[in-house]
């Protein structure tokens, strides 16, 4: 508690008070000792008091009116909360109390419940209680621009979560960095995804914006020495005729546009991949190149088309590349896998299917590689498929990478003959393969241990 006098100027405002008592929890709360303040001004003693502070104790000290509230003091670097009331005319007293941690607690609540925890970003909620405040006749026009990450998932894939992580964090702060109005809302509304609105701009201003982020994404962020892109689009609101929706659809329809022509180009995503993969284990590289090469040879017995014979051929060299997320560790161990290591192995075929299915041209390869480790009888994963319900080119893959498997040496065990492991694909002809595969695989035996061997 404290009591103060109030001090006016010649016309009879307040313009300062001075500090005529206060108790010991006066000095713990504000770090005033009253020994050095009693008698003294306001402005004495607190240089950079806020005016508010003297108008609003004036009114009390001078009309009678109390007054409860709560406030930031500058001067002291605290939140208060103030109960003041006059006990008799030109003084005001005060009841203090520090509610800093209060105010702080619910300033951080706050900014969570607004903001995305990776980027600091705003998040899609308030992103769309932003937006419905700004849809209004005096910010037309409303420009939306659609920000996507190309490949985040590839990336996660191969490089891990982290650098996913880092790339979304850097392309937040280039949008923070290039879109520096205090009209231009920045949220994050999805994994890989940001929304920016802009008031009043229109396309050319609009076009402007997204080619200069979309040219320092590329000069600026890499993942593994190779530049990061983005996919954007962007629509207009020009007047309360048009639905706030259907400029999102518009602007969504630009962004994946611009994102299937991306993806026309994405191979280079794949042999990014594939070659991180040789460079990690040199065994893989010879695998691929044989399962491709048998593959080759079953499938021209089989009289496949051209395209069905060069997609057979792509997956064969791809069938194995979700074991870019497998440590070198498991893959050379000298011994038996471990129950839960065999696990993290088997889920190769999702991976390999996760990092495909996302680009165009490769989504029925992506679908060869989830299959190529389910068996003829159903036995086989990740999905247990049976019979011909597994794609006609995971069954070819299937003979393929085993016959390969079993040629080659191995960490754990001495590599088979060619004959030896003729003999066990056939035993398994039925159960784990299809006999009609078998069947293919057996007339072009000779051809296969030719091109094997060169390998």
């Amino acid at each position: 508690m404290a009591v103060h006098e109030i001090i006016l100027d010649e016309s009879g405002v307040p313009e300062d008070y001075r500090f005529l008592m206060v108790n010991p929890s006066f000095e713990r709360l504000t770090g005033l000792e009253s020994a050095k303040i009693l008698g003294k001004t306001c402005k004495e003693v607190l240089p950079d008091i806020e005016t508010h502070w003297i108008e609003r104790f004036g009114r009390v000290a001078l009309s009678g009116e109390a007054i409860e509230f709560e406030e930031y003091s500058g001067a002291l670097g605290r939140y208060y909360q103030v109960l003041a009331y006059q006990p008799y005319e030109g003084v005001f007293a005060t009841i203090v109390t520090d509610i800093t941690e209060k105010k702080l607690t619910e300033k951080e609540l706050q900014f969570r419940s607004d903001h995305d925890s990776l980027t600091g970003l705003f998040n899609r909620r308030h992103f769309d209680e932003e937006l419905a405040r700004r849809d209004d006749e005096g910010n037309y026009p409303l420009t939306l621009i659609l920000v996507d990450i190309d490949d985040l998932k590839v990336i996660n894939h191969v490089h891990g979560q982290k650098e996913g992580d880092k790339a979304i964090q850097k392309v937040a702060n280039l949008l923070k960095e290039t879109c520096c109005t205090e009209d231009c809302l920045i949220a994050r509304t999805g994994g890989d995804e940001f929304t920016c609105l802009l008031t009043g701009e229109e396309e050319m201003q609009a076009s402007v914006f997204i080619k200069r982020i979309k040219e320092k994404v590329t000069e600026k962020i890499f993942v593994s020495g190779k530049p990061l892109s983005v996919s954007m689009g962007f629509a207009v609101k020009k007047g309360p005729h048009q639905r706030i929706g259907d400029v999102f659809r518009e602007a969504e329809k630009m962004l994946y546009k611009n994102k299937i022509m991306l993806k026309r180009g994405s191979i280079g995503t794949v042999e990014m991949i594939m070659q991180a993969l040789r460079e990690k284990n040199q065994r893989e590289r010879i695998h691929a190149d044989q399962v491709a090469l048998i593959c080759e040879e079953i499938g021209k017995e089989m009289c496949l088309s051209d395209d069905s014979r060069n997609e057979l051929f792509t997956a064969a060299k791809l069938h194995d590349i979700g074991k870019i997320g497998v440590s070198e560790k498991i893959l050379d161990k000298p011994d038996i896998l471990t129950e839960e290591e065999y696990e993290i192995v088997k889920r190769h075929c999702e991976s390999g299917y996760k990092i495909l299915a996302p680009i165009l041209e490769l989504e029925s390869v992506a679908m060869t590689i989830l299959a190529h480790h389910e068996r003829f009888d159903g036995k086989g994963y990740p999905y247990g498929i049976v019979g011909e319900k597994m794609p006609l080119h995971a069954r070819i893959i299937s003979v393929a990478d085993t016959f390969s498997a079993m040629i080659s040496e191995r960490p754990y065990r001495d590599k088979f003959s060619p004959e030896e492991a003729k003999q066990e694909i056939m035993h398994c002809s039925g159960t784990q393969f299809d006999p009609v595969i078998v069947d293919a695989f057996l007339d072009r035996f000779s051809q296969i241990c030719d091109k094997t061997q060169n390998v």
